[in-house]
């Protein structure tokens, strides 16, 4: 019964890991992408397009890699 118990709390600890991680990388890919649009608009372009990048690895991260393939999937492992 224990061991029942302990395997799933270790599950939703994962579950909500994964989900804290994929809000922070959405959310550092969102800033990262604002930030290129204000250096574009008065700085320097090759920083700009630094942020642009960087964002949207960051954004890819958070909402495909993680967001996607790991916390929706082991949600939907989860449920079935």
């Amino acid at each position: 019964m224990a061991s029942g118990i302990t395997e799933l709390v270790v599950e939703i600890g994962t579950l909500l890991a994964y989900a804290l991680l994929s809000g922070v990388l959405t959310y550092v890919g969102v800033l990262s992408e604002q930030t290129a649009l204000e250096t574009f608009t008065s700085g320097p372009a090759p920083l700009a397009v630094w942020f642009l990048v960087l964002g949207g690895i960051a954004l890819y991260g958070g909402i495909v890699a993680v967001g996607r393939d790991l916390l929706a999937a082991r949600l939907l492992a989860l449920l079935h």
